[in-house]
Formats: C-alpha cells, sequence, structure tokens
C-alpha cells in the first residue's frame, strides 16, 4: 500500500513550481523588452536615408537611401578629423563605424556587406537589427545601383555640394516642399549658414537664412502647419526640440540654432 503524499509537501512542491515559471516568466519578459528598446533605437529603418561615417586607415562615407534603392560612397583623399569630415561634404552622419581593416575597392558590395558583418575589429553605434537590415539592403542592390566618388580638400564648396546633392538628397524631402528658414541665434558668425547648406544638400528647401540679435540657450525645429517627414528627419538628425512655431514667418519650417547647436 503506497504512502499518500502529505498536504504540506505538496504545498511546498506547488510553491517551488510556481516559484520556477515566475522566474522564467521574469526572464522571458526581460529578454522581451531589451530587445523591444533595442529594435526602437535602431538607426536604419528601411525607409529613411542613413549617412555612416567610416574611419580608421582611410575615411568615407556611406550615404544610403532606401527609396532610390542606391549606395553612394565618398572616400576622402585627405586624412582628416571626424569633425571635419562632415564640414567638408555637408553632411550630417547618423551613425559611425571604425575599422582599420575598410579600405577602398571596386567592390564596393562586398566591402560594404564585410564591414556590417565584421564584429570582430569594427566599433560601432549600429545594433543587430541596424545591421542586419543594412547588410541585406546591400546585398539587394544592382551593381547600376552603388557608386564611389574620391573627394578632396582641394575641391571647392561648390563641386563638392554637387556631388553629394546628386547622390544624397532625400527624396521625401523634396516631395513635401516645405520652405525652410534658419535664424541663428546661436552668437556664432557663419553657423546659419552651415546649417542651411547641410539642409540643401539633404534636399531641403532653404529660402532664408538670417541672424537673431537674442541669443537663445536651446535650439528647437519649428513648423507652422503639422507635424510630418521633413520635420521629423530634421528633428532626428540636430537632436533639436521640436515645437509649433508662434511668430511670424513666411517660411512653412523653421530652425532656430541656439548655443546647445549640434549635429548627431
Amino acid at each position: 500500500m503506497k504512502a499518500k503524499k502529505s498536504p504540506k509537501s505538496s504545498s511546498n512542491l506547488n510553491l517551488a513550481a510556481f516559484f520556477t515559471v515566475s522566474i522564467f516568466a521574469l526572464v522571458f519578459l526581460s529578454s522581451f523588452i531589451k530587445i523591444f528598446l533595442l529594435y526602437n533605437q535602431s538607426k536604419f529603418d528601411g525607409n529613411t536615408p542613413v549617412n555612416i561615417l567610416v574611419y580608421g586607415k582611410e575615411a568615407s562615407v556611406l550615404a544610403i537611401s532606401p527609396s532610390d534603392k542606391k549606395l553612394s560612397a565618398f572616400l576622402l583623399k585627405e586624412k582628416t578629423s571626424k569633425e571635419n569630415i562632415s564640414n567638408l561634404l555637408g553632411l550630417p552622419f547618423d551613425a559611425e563605424i571604425k575599422s582599420d581593416s575598410f579600405e577602398y575597392s571596386e567592390n564596393i558590395k562586398g566591402k560594404v556587406s564585410t564591414l556590417l558583418l565584421n564584429y570582430k575589429d569594427a566599433k560601432t553605434d549600429l545594433n543587430i537589427f541596424d545591421r542586419v537590415r543594412l547588410f541585406l539592403f546591400v546585398q539587394g542592390l544592382s551593381k547600376e545601383n552603388l557608386s564611389a566618388q574620391v573627394v578632396s580638400k582641394d575641391q571647392s564648396i561648390a563641386e563638392i555640394d554637387r556631388i553629394v546633392v546628386s547622390e544624397t538628397s532625400d527624396r521625401k524631402i523634396i516631395d513635401e516642399g516645405l520652405s525652410i528658414e534658419i535664424i541663428n541665434a546661436s552668437g556664432v558668425d557663419g553657423e546659419g549658414a552651415d546649417i542651411a547648406r547641410l539642409v540643401t544638400n539633404i534636399g531641403g528647401n532653404v529660402i532664408l537664412v538670417s541672424t537673431s540679435q537674442n541669443i537663445l540657450d536651446k535650439s528647437s525645429v519649428e513648423y507652422k502647419r503639422e507635424m510630418g517627414y521633413t520635420i521629423n528627419r530634421l528633428s532626428d538628425i540636430f537632436n533639436f526640440e521640436v515645437k509649433k512655431h508662434t511668430g511670424d514667418s513666411i517660411a512653412d519650417v523653421i530652425i532656430v540654432l541656439g548655443k546647445n547647436r549640434g549635429v548627431n
């Protein structure tokens, strides 16, 4: 005759099972939240253009345009600092990759694909979702949608801008066709012109650049009618506060540069 389990023994088993299930549930929930947050922090969503600075032995910028389905590489002839590269090209950078093994090759597709999968040598702020999406995007490009051009400090700004605009203009910004005014309230001479060049190079329609007599601490991207793609893209690039414009302006979008100006 089998001995009956005591109620106390059954209760302990149930309690142990409950704690085990709870721990597994918490681990699963924690992992799911981390993956969800990582996904939301992705820099490449497959719809918005992304400019990636690659530096190491050589410096280059990879301009990826999902809407035009193309990859354009700008190769810097002279070695220069990361900060100067943005000024030279008049382009914002959405991400960076540091790799001493990346060198120019006619097989730009193969080189970029290898770079994106290089977890040993490359250091980057792109996460796993970004790398996979970018790798698949690059792999799907035909030879006609790949280009590489050498850019030198000896070239004029007008010549560089002609090259950059032809390869990096954001089709969605152009299609929205919003007029943009830039107000320099940073107290730094020339800052408005620099930002105007950058906005123009990504397809923005800058109609006015002015200097404010009042110096402001905070920068902002302001809209007159409603939020849209252009506002969101400019906000992502500059990391400025977005708000409704309350003053008078002939432009649809107003970028106000304060002392905290800067590009991501």
